[in-house]
């Protein structure tokens, strides 16, 4: 099972940044959000933050977790809302990848602020 944010309004900006900015833009911001979301995805056996990979296809650069449980880890609880999860370990937490979107937004800023500052200095 691969499981895939769908956060619409964050690929829609990756978007239109990536073409201002370049190739290897959205690459960044990928690999950036799966090494931070491996801190906090959670851990018992590591099969889960091992399954974690950035790749792309043709609407963009995603990051996903492939799996059979990583969309029960990353929402907490079974689809139909039984078996929620409460006791993960050392930190480590649901909405592994959501969450460090939300929470990042000066780093996105920074790749953004590099790439575009890249990019300038190649067209000057």
């Amino acid at each position: 099972m691969k499981i895939r944010l769908d956060d619409k309004k964050f690929r829609r900006s990756l978007y239109k940044l990536s073409r201002v900015a370049g190739d290897g833009f959205e690459d960044k911001v990928a690999d950036t959000l799966l090494t931070l979301s491996r801190r906090e995805v959670p851990f018992d056996t590591s099969n889960l933050q091992k399954s974690g990979f950035a790749d792309r296809d043709s609407k963009g650069a995603f990051v996903a977790y492939n799996s059979d449980y990583a969309t029960f880890q990353h929402e907490g609880m079974r689809k139909n809302g039984t078996f929620i999860v409460r006791n993960h370990k050392n930190g480590r937490k649901a909405k592994y990848l959501e969450d460090p979107i939300r929470k990042n937004t000066k780093r996105w800023n920074e790749i953004a602020r590099t790439a575009f500052n890249r990019e300038i200095k190649k067209n000057l």
